[in-house]
């Protein structure tokens, strides 16, 4: 498989749900869910928005955006997962959760990330934002074991994300982009000695 240098390790994943005959059942599932049950306000699931599976929900999403999502799904609760950051906020008037990651957060904090929404007793959601630990170390090991960091450049950085708990491809990616620089090793290197 030919692909750019930064998306090697999209493409080694794609090879391995492939060879486990996996690759097309994503493929398949909603972009969002809406949960209604009765009695209680709608709630609408995804891993980005409806419109985009990267658009991330957050507490820094404009308010405008926020309720027009919410408005189009007919929901007061918005919960996605993009941008690996746990977020309970309200934003013009629509609860916005975001469960953070169990694999690689991007807040600093290095457990596993999730959200656990259960009906209370008085008609709302009671959303509880969770930290687990677990074995990283098993999981570090893996990259270096599987093949994974043959992938490439993006693998290496996929690893320093989860090893810093901080997001860095994205401010990478966007780094080269507003210098005008090419993805490489060496832009990788001088972008780490500026963060």
């Amino acid at each position: 498989m030919v692909c750019r240098p930064l998306w090697g390790a999209t493409a080694w994943s794609a090879e391995q749900l492939a060879a486990a005959g996996l690759l097309e059942l994503p493929s398949r599932w909603p972009l969002s869910e809406r949960l209604t049950l009765p009695g209680l306000p709608t709630v609408l699931i995804a891993h980005g928005t409806p419109d985009h599976y990267r658009e991330g929900l957050s507490d820094r999403m404009p308010q405008q955006r926020v309720q027009a999502i919410a408005a189009a799904a007919g929901a007061s609760i918005l919960v996605g997962s993009h941008i690996h950051r746990p977020v309970q906020a309200t934003v013009g008037g629509v609860q916005v959760l975001n469960t953070g990651a169990v694999g690689v957060s991007a807040d600093g904090d290095p457990r596993a990330a999730y959200l656990l929404l259960e009906a209370g007793v008085t008609g709302e959601w009671q959303a509880t934002l969770r930290r687990v630990d677990y074995d990283r170390a098993a999981v570090l090991r893996r990259f270096e074991t599987s093949g994974y960091l043959a992938a490439g450049l993006s693998a290496e950085i996929f690893r320093a994300e989860l090893q810093t708990a901080r997001s860095l491809y994205t401010p990478y990616w966007e780094w080269t982009a507003s210098e005008g620089l090419g993805r490489t090793r060496a832009t990788w290197e001088a972008f780490l000695q500026q963060t």
